[in-house]
């Protein structure tokens, strides 16, 4: 049976839902593709290999990414905090800008002696990463705000298109570019100067995206401040349910991202054009895959459908331990992308029905802030585990964590945390 309310059972199709959509949900749709495009699709082909070609070892390239996961865990519970205070709107805006230019510093490891190359990359990465989250922190319920009950699936049903899609370009942008800009530069891909221009392309388009939502006037109340002080106090162990819960889920995909391009590097000696390729295939199924939400959510339970897709990226995160093959890989790669991609709108719209309307940024806090413990122990600690044991152990020690996702979220929703933390 689903816990849809009875307004979104009777909801417009999704056609007629999204032409009711708002301008300030269009631009804010565009603001989560530049992030997808580069944070997560360009960035996940080309980092890791520009890291090598800067000759660093996997476990300096793990703390570059697990840079980048420290500073989003940091500012994760006061982006949320400041969402509630400005208002989700102007935190979107102005992290995407932020995050613009800490991304644009990157690159420019490749042209500084060795040493304070080592240091920009940190640095900026971890800012990049703050910024980052503190969008993505405030995307939710900025969308939530915006929505009817009338759009609400349909707006979280393009959320959940649009993450892939972004990710998709991203990848394929990431396994053309270094090429083009070695072709450009008259330089081998051996060297790390066509991935620091690759990389270039990330702020540019962030930027753009970034001034473009700052235009938008609000209509609607989308991320609004809240008015006045808000009342009693955050369900913080609700929020904390939550968080443990999505961190837990989201292990088996920071491991196969975050080495899948490395793994294929290192041990097949995939060219980088292959690697590309492969990543955006692993967002095309994804793309469709979004089509079944709205359907899913009206016949199930949406807590429900939350447990299964969790326990079944831990199952499909096992070709890539077990088998040693290009072709394991990419299944796990593509699964795991493709029931996260569904649980991430499903999960999100959830929390924030869950939880009340004047503290949903603070509990995607939360659940940005364990995300990204979650990402340093898959980044900085995978790298010691890949060092000492291999990828394939990182990947089965990554399913075992996922699977613990489902009863830390199932069994205290189920004793009624949500009937006493919700208003």
């Amino acid at each position: 049976m689903s816990d849809a309310p009875r307004a979104e059972k009777h909801a417009p199709g999704f056609l007629a839902g999204a032409r009711l959509f708002t301008p300030g949900i269009w631009l804010c749709f565009a603001a989560v593709f530049s992030l997808q495009f580069g944070g997560y699709g360009l960035y996940g082909v080309v980092f890791n290999l520009f890291l090598r070609r800067l000759g660093y070892p996997v476990t300096l390239i793990g703390l570059a990414n697990a840079a980048a996961a420290i500073g989003a865990g940091v500012s994760a519970i006061p982006a949320g905090s400041l969402g509630v205070r400005w208002g989700s709107r102007s935190v979107v805006g102005f992290g995407l800008l932020a995050a613009a230019v800490f991304a644009s510093l990157v690159p420019l490891a490749a042209y500084c002696p060795p040493a304070l190359g080592t240091v920009v990359v940190i640095v900026a990465y971890g800012l990049f990463g703050a910024m980052g989250m503190a969008v993505g922190v405030n995307v939710v319920p900025f969308l939530a705000n915006g929505a009817t009950p009338a759009t609400r699936s349909s707006v979280f049903t393009v959320y959940g298109a649009v993450t892939p899609a972004g990710q998709f370009l991203g990848s394929a942008a990431g396994g053309v570019a270094p090429g083009l800009a070695a072709g450009i530069l008259g330089v081998s891909l051996d060297r790390p100067d066509p991935y620091a221009w690759a990389l270039w392309t990330v702020p540019v388009v962030m930027l753009v995206c970034g001034i473009w939502f700052l235009r938008l006037s609000g209509t609607g109340g989308e991320g609004t401040a809240t008015s006045g002080p808000t009342k009693g106090r955050p369900p913080f162990a609700l929020f904390l349910a939550f968080a443990a819960s999505n961190g837990l889920r989201d292990a088996a995909g920071f491991a196969t991202g975050i080495f899948f391009s490395l793994y294929l590097d290192v041990t097949f000696a995939v060219r980088v054009a292959v690697i590309g390729t492969l990543f955006a295939f692993s967002r095309v199924l994804p793309v469709a895959a979004t089509a079944l939400i709205p359907v899913l959510t009206r016949r199930f339970d949406r807590l429900v459908l939350i447990v299964v897709l969790s326990a079944g990226c831990a199952v499909l995160t096992l070709p890539a331990g077990l088998v040693a093959s290009v072709a394991a890989a990419t299944v796990s790669l593509v699964g795991i992308t493709t029931l996260n991609v569904m649980a991430i709108p499903i999960f999100a719209s959830y929390s924030q029905d869950v939880s009340p309307r004047e503290w949903r940024p603070l509990m995607n806090g939360f659940c940005g802030a364990v995300d990204a413990v979650s990402l340093v122990a898959m980044s900085f600690g995978g790298g010691f585990v890949v060092q000492a044991i291999g990828y394939r152990p990182l990947f089965l020690l990554s399913a075992c964590l996922t699977l613990l996702s489902a009863p830390v979220l199932w069994i205290p929703l189920r004793r009624g945390w949500r009937v006493s933390a919700a208003s």
